[in-house]
């Protein structure tokens, strides 16, 4: 009998701490506009005038699941433009340019710093941390008039690479369903081809992107 009573003790216990997570977890799904900008080869100026001017849209949606008030995770897809050109940096005899598409699909992990979500009404803004990780796929164009210097490989259309992604934002409630975040992500590319060139010698090296965004959250109860 006493261990009949403790089973059912434990399976009450246990029922209780599952149906107390499960009302914790939720879903957010998100879209975001925003900025994005190259680092490779041709950019070697960084300077807010050069980022204005080489700057570009960017738009994704993400899907993410919520296991409580702190940790997440989901997916990303998103798509933007990324440009360069020798004329805004150190080298502009050398005539490069080009303006590549972007599309990414990343898997995401994102740790709130406060309680926040379905149950944590209270907390009307919090800081967080993403990581993500997944693929890129860059279409470049060049102009008409483009000379390529000699040791240059071209590579044109549409090429591909491995990313890892780390950034951060802010949450702002709108309310019980609905959240704002502004988020800076940058991507480190294991691919020397988003401009769509290579040279041969002395100047391989792993790309990057990464930019500005605003969010509009829809949190699924």
């Amino acid at each position: 009998m006493r261990n009949t009573v403790f089973t059912l003790v434990i399976i009450c216990m246990a029922s209780i701490t599952t149906f107390g997570q499960r009302h914790l977890r939720y879903q957010d799904l998100q879209f975001s506009i925003g900025t994005m900008n190259y680092n490779g080869e041709i950019s070697t100026a960084v300077d807010p005038g050069t980022l204005l001017i080489e700057m570009r849209p960017y738009a994704a949606i993400d899907y993410n699941y919520f296991f409580g008030p702190k940790f997440g995770m989901g997916m990303r897809l998103g798509y933007g433009m990324v440009t360069a050109d020798d004329a805004n940096h150190a080298t502009p005899d050398r005539g490069l340019s080009f303006e590549s598409d972007v599309v990414e699909l990343n898997a995401q992990m994102i740790y709130h710093f406060k309680k926040w979500g379905k149950s944590f009404h209270a907390n009307t803004t919090t800081l967080y941390l993403k990581a993500s990780g997944g693929a890129t796929w860059v279409h470049t164009r060049y102009p008409d008039d483009i000379q390529f210097p000699d040791g240059v490989d071209i590579y044109p259309g549409t090429n591909g690479g491995f990313n890892l992604g780390l950034g951060g934002g802010a949450k702002f409630r709108l309310s019980k369903r609905s959240a704002l975040s502004v988020e800076f992500m940058g991507h480190f590319l294991y691919s020397d081809l988003i401009e769509g060139f290579k040279y041969r010698k002395g100047f391989d090296a792993s790309d990057g992107y990464g930019g500005l965004r605003i969010g509009y959250h829809i949190l699924l109860l």
